[in-house]
């Protein structure tokens, strides 16, 4: 699996359409050698897999940055993923990839908790013949009012208790020192 992220935030695209038009389109612009773009269907149509389009849209039209989303791809070699399995919704294949899905937000959140991350949209584009999962991520969290930020004593109120990335590796591997290996047979 290759993580990517796009060079793509919103500077260009303040609302996301064009973003969310990428990644659920059922055809893109191909750019031929001598420099013409046609269009090809993706056969088979990109899936949405988590996320709502609409949602998301609008929470990156409300932000007042600059660069308002992050976005990028999961993308398997052809032999990781079956995409027959794929295509035909099996269940096994589904939950791992459910699975993968959370994992990688809860990396890229870490220390914030679930119900004040932003909306996340996650497509799949697999007509090159390869899993790709698709992301898009509103650069934008969910915090506390100031007067509940007070009332609970709390300093940094867009942060949790959750551990973070580190800190899981330390729970579930064991800790490292120098330069040790992390492994997952290790006891804890």
């Amino acid at each position: 699996m290759i993580i990517t992220f796009s060079k793509h935030t919103g500077a260009e695209d303040a609302t996301g359409v064009s973003a969310i038009r990428y990644l659920t389109a059922t055809s893109f612009p191909k750019k031929l050698p001598d420099g013409r773009k046609i269009s090809e269907d993706r056969k088979p149509v990109p899936r949405i897999l988590r996320g709502n389009p609409d949602l998301v849209r609008r929470m990156i039209a409300s932000l007042p940055f600059k660069h308002r989303y992050s976005s990028g791809v999961l993308s398997f070699a052809p032999e990781d993923i079956d995409l027959e399995k794929f295509e035909g919704r099996d269940s096994a294949l589904d939950d791992t990839l459910d699975r993968l899905m959370r994992e990688f937000e809860d990396t890229v959140f870490a220390g914030i908790p679930r119900h004040q991350r932003p909306p996340i949209l996650w497509t799949s584009h697999s007509h090159a013949g390869r899993l790709e999962l698709n992301f898009l991520i509103p650069r934008g969290v969910y915090c506390a009012p100031v007067a509940r930020q007070k009332k609970r004593g709390k300093t940094r109120p867009c942060r949790d208790e959750q551990p973070s990335s580190p800190a899981l590796v330390i729970k579930n591997f064991g800790s490292v020192r120098g330069r040790g290996v992390i492994s997952p047979t290790r006891s804890v």
